[in-house]
Protein backbone atom coordinates (compact mmCIF):
# COMPACT_ATOMS: atom_id res chain seq x y z
CA UNK A 1 0.00 0.00 0.00
CA UNK A 2 1.76 3.19 -0.74
CA UNK A 3 1.85 6.59 1.41
CA UNK A 4 0.91 9.06 -0.47
CA UNK A 5 1.31 13.05 -0.12
CA UNK A 6 2.70 16.04 -2.01
CA UNK A 7 6.26 16.96 -0.95
CA UNK A 8 8.29 20.15 -1.15
CA UNK A 9 11.62 20.45 -2.09
CA UNK A 10 12.72 20.41 1.73
CA UNK A 11 11.40 17.43 2.05
CA UNK A 12 12.67 15.09 -0.13
CA UNK A 13 14.80 12.62 2.18
CA UNK A 14 11.55 11.31 3.31
CA UNK A 15 10.97 7.95 3.32
CA UNK A 16 12.37 4.66 4.95
CA UNK A 17 15.75 3.26 3.48
CA UNK A 18 13.70 0.00 2.33
CA UNK A 19 10.84 1.68 0.43
CA UNK A 20 10.77 3.21 -2.91
CA UNK A 21 9.47 6.20 -4.34
CA UNK A 22 7.01 6.62 -7.33
CA UNK A 23 7.26 10.62 -7.96
CA UNK A 24 5.17 12.31 -10.07
CA UNK A 25 6.08 15.62 -11.51
CA UNK A 26 3.75 18.94 -12.76
CA UNK A 27 4.20 22.28 -14.35
CA UNK A 28 2.36 25.44 -13.06
CA UNK A 29 -0.80 24.50 -14.53
CA UNK A 30 -0.93 21.27 -13.00
CA UNK A 31 -0.34 18.97 -16.17
CA UNK A 32 1.78 15.57 -15.73
CA UNK A 33 5.44 16.54 -16.57
CA UNK A 34 6.98 12.89 -15.80
CA UNK A 35 6.16 10.07 -13.72
CA UNK A 36 9.51 7.91 -11.71
CA UNK A 37 10.85 5.37 -9.81
CA UNK A 38 14.13 5.94 -7.48
CA UNK A 39 15.21 4.45 -4.11
CA UNK A 40 17.07 8.29 -3.31
CA UNK A 41 14.70 11.19 -4.84
CA UNK A 42 17.26 13.67 -3.61
CA UNK A 43 19.81 11.99 -5.84
CA UNK A 44 17.72 11.59 -8.77
CA UNK A 45 15.95 15.31 -8.41
CA UNK A 46 19.18 16.04 -8.63
CA UNK A 47 20.07 14.12 -11.74
CA UNK A 48 17.18 15.47 -13.61
CA UNK A 49 17.98 18.98 -12.65
CA UNK A 50 21.38 18.59 -14.30
CA UNK A 51 19.96 16.65 -17.23
CA UNK A 52 16.67 17.78 -18.24
CA UNK A 53 15.99 20.69 -20.13
CA UNK A 54 12.35 20.85 -18.55
CA UNK A 55 12.97 20.69 -15.10
CA UNK A 56 12.71 24.12 -14.87
CA UNK A 57 9.46 23.98 -15.66
CA UNK A 58 8.63 21.73 -12.56
CA UNK A 59 5.80 23.27 -10.19
CA UNK A 60 4.95 20.73 -8.06
CA UNK A 61 5.92 17.03 -6.95
CA UNK A 62 4.13 14.49 -5.37
CA UNK A 63 5.62 11.00 -4.55
CA UNK A 64 3.96 7.69 -2.79
CA UNK A 65 6.53 5.04 -0.64
CA UNK A 66 5.75 2.10 -1.38
CA UNK A 67 7.28 -1.54 0.12
CA UNK A 68 9.20 -3.19 -2.50
CA UNK A 69 10.56 -1.87 -5.93
CA UNK A 70 8.24 -4.12 -7.69
CA UNK A 71 4.99 -2.88 -6.35
CA UNK A 72 6.25 0.62 -7.44
CA UNK A 73 7.10 -0.58 -10.85
CA UNK A 74 3.65 -1.64 -11.34
CA UNK A 75 2.29 1.31 -9.92
CA UNK A 76 4.37 3.73 -12.73
CA UNK A 77 3.16 0.88 -15.50
CA UNK A 78 -0.35 2.17 -14.52
CA UNK A 79 0.86 5.64 -14.35
CA UNK A 80 1.99 5.88 -17.92
CA UNK A 81 -1.00 3.93 -19.31
CA UNK A 82 -3.49 6.22 -17.30
CA UNK A 83 -2.09 9.70 -17.40
CA UNK A 84 0.42 9.60 -20.04
CA UNK A 85 3.07 12.29 -18.58
CA UNK A 86 4.63 14.16 -21.22
CA UNK A 87 7.84 13.35 -20.98
CA UNK A 88 8.26 10.12 -20.28
CA UNK A 89 9.47 8.39 -22.96
CA UNK A 90 10.55 4.93 -21.54
CA UNK A 91 6.61 3.29 -21.69
CA UNK A 92 5.43 0.03 -20.74
CA UNK A 93 4.74 -2.99 -23.54
CA UNK A 94 1.45 -2.00 -23.57
CA UNK A 95 2.01 1.73 -25.24
CA UNK A 96 4.11 -0.43 -27.67
CA UNK A 97 7.57 0.37 -25.66
CA UNK A 98 9.58 -0.71 -22.80
CA UNK A 99 11.23 -0.27 -19.76
CA UNK A 100 13.99 -2.36 -20.71
CA UNK A 101 16.37 -0.90 -23.70
CA UNK A 102 14.92 0.22 -27.16
CA UNK A 103 17.29 -0.15 -29.61
CA UNK A 104 17.06 1.61 -33.20
CA UNK A 105 19.36 2.99 -35.74
CA UNK A 106 20.52 5.95 -36.95
CA UNK A 107 22.07 7.17 -39.89
CA UNK A 108 25.44 7.79 -38.98
CA UNK A 109 25.38 11.68 -39.71
CA UNK A 110 22.79 11.98 -36.80
CA UNK A 111 24.42 9.61 -34.90
CA UNK A 112 27.64 11.90 -35.23
CA UNK A 113 25.67 15.07 -34.35
CA UNK A 114 23.91 13.84 -31.30
CA UNK A 115 27.73 12.26 -30.19
CA UNK A 116 29.24 16.03 -30.49
CA UNK A 117 26.06 17.45 -28.86
CA UNK A 118 26.36 15.07 -26.11
CA UNK A 119 29.80 15.67 -25.55
CA UNK A 120 29.51 19.36 -25.82
CA UNK A 121 26.34 19.16 -22.92
CA UNK A 122 28.45 16.78 -20.73
CA UNK A 123 25.95 13.90 -20.88
CA UNK A 124 25.12 10.73 -22.11
CA UNK A 125 24.01 10.28 -25.68
CA UNK A 126 21.01 8.57 -24.63
CA UNK A 127 19.60 11.58 -22.72
CA UNK A 128 19.90 14.00 -25.50
CA UNK A 129 18.19 11.48 -27.80
CA UNK A 130 15.61 11.41 -24.85
CA UNK A 131 15.39 15.01 -23.77
CA UNK A 132 14.93 15.51 -27.88
CA UNK A 133 12.20 12.94 -28.79
CA UNK A 134 10.33 14.48 -25.10
CA UNK A 135 11.13 17.89 -26.50
CA UNK A 136 9.31 17.29 -29.50
CA UNK A 137 6.00 15.28 -27.86
CA UNK A 138 5.82 17.80 -25.82
CA UNK A 139 5.30 20.33 -28.45
CA UNK A 140 3.14 18.42 -30.27
CA UNK A 141 0.89 17.14 -27.75
CA UNK A 142 -3.02 18.25 -28.46
CA UNK A 143 -3.51 18.18 -24.99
Amino acid sequence: MADIGVITPAEVEIGSLDQTALYRLYDAKGKLLYVGVTDNLKTRFAQHAKEKSWWASVAKRTVAWYDTREEAEAAEDAAFLAEKPARNLALPPEVGNSRYQTAFRLPPPVREWLKQQARREGRAMTDVVLDALGDYRARNDPT
